[in-house]
């Protein structure tokens, strides 16, 4: 008859089931003996996958839902910072856009400072940038393309979000007639009062009237991001308009996906790559779990899944409306 021996001090004689080993002529240990120390590996059937798979969306979900109330609003004071400091170079040196080109006749770049848009009423002191896709009004208030720069002849139109993003537009229902709106470019500063107010239904102004510039400022209206409709705030120019150079980009000749509540379906197809790249991320996980240990594999495996989360999370926020 033998006896397991164990190491003084390591684990205590009672947490360790006592057997003997069998000798010639005895049968061996039972099978209830055997599946009590060595517990049997469950199947894997479709509710292990159905749970695996909820697991995962619920994660997804998470990943997106932080990136929409916490991530965005940092991300956005960062690229307003960036902003910041390019423009007020630019209008130090004089070389900010005065137009829809450059000095060199190339249309300026979607996402370019190209103004200073401040609202005191409602705490605005915002880079405004050139285009109105999702993929620009995540990093400030949009310009734009088809129309002139604030503070120039004719009807310049900029576009903010309602809610996500520090929600730069969120107060913009607050204004009312009298109110005053202030513009920097590299013309130099203009002055607007606000003239209306329009909402869903309310019949479009497209006449100047006796000024000869007006400033349009839209934005998401209903339930915070369950945007129904859009308000728009107008606010004719005072004084004289400065110099207004011809316009390369003719009225309403923009892309879909810069008109108001529209998505920027050019971020499909970098979502589906990410998507799969994801995917594969989490089968390396799982396989270097049971190579290192679970515990080690998701140390290394985590920075790298809340990284590229993030990029997965911003681009299915912008196919979500640009003024959310």
């Amino acid at each position: 008859m033998y006896r397991v021996k164990l190491s003084k001090g390591l684990v205590p004689k009672s947490a360790i089931p006592k057997f003997s080993l069998p000798t010639i002529g005895q049968s061996a240990p039972s099978s209830d003996l055997i599946d009590n120390m060595v517990p049997t590996p469950k199947p894997e059937n479709i509710r292990f996958f159905a749970g695996r798979a909820l697991v995962g969306l619920g994660a997804a979900a998470l990943v997106l839902v932080g990136q929409l109330f916490i991530v965005s609003h940092v991300q956005y004071e960062s690229a307003q910072f960036k902003a910041n400091e390019t423009f007020r170079f630019e209008l130090a040196n004089g070389t900010a856009p005065v137009g829809q080109v450059d000095s060199e006749g190339n249309l300026i770049e979607q996402g370019t400072p190209v103004a200073v848009l401040k609202i005191k009423k409602i705490d605005v002191n915002e880079i405004v940038l050139e285009g109105t896709s999702s993929a620009v009004t995540v990093d400030g208030p949009g310009h734009r393309r088809d129309t002139v720069l604030p503070g120039q002849a004719g009807i310049s139109v900029i576009y903010g979000r309602q809610s996500s993003y520090s929600g730069v537009f969120s107060r913009l229902s607050e204004l009312t007639v009298g109110d005053k709106i202030e513009a920097i470019t590299g013309q130099g500063e203009s002055s607007y009062t606000v003239s209306n107010i329009r909402r869903a239904g309310d019949e479009a102004t497209n006449g100047l009237g006796s000024s000869m510039g007006r400033l349009t400022l839209v934005s998401a209206s209903g339930l915070p991001y369950f945007a129904t409709d859009v308000i728009r705030v107008e606010a004719t120019l005072d004084g004289a308009p400065k110099a207004t150079p011809n316009r390369v980009i003719p009225n309403r000749a923009i892309a879909e996906n810069e008109a108001a509540l529209a998505s920027n379906m050019d971020a499909v197809t970098p979502l589906i790559f990410m998507t799969q790249f994801l995917i594969l991320l989490m089968f390396a996980i799982s396989w270097l779990s049971r190579k290192w240990g679970r515990v080690q594999a998701w140390i290394a495996g985590t920075p790298a899944v809340a990284f590229f989360g993030g990029v997965w999370a911003s681009q299915i926020i912008q196919l979500l409306p640009n003024l959310l």
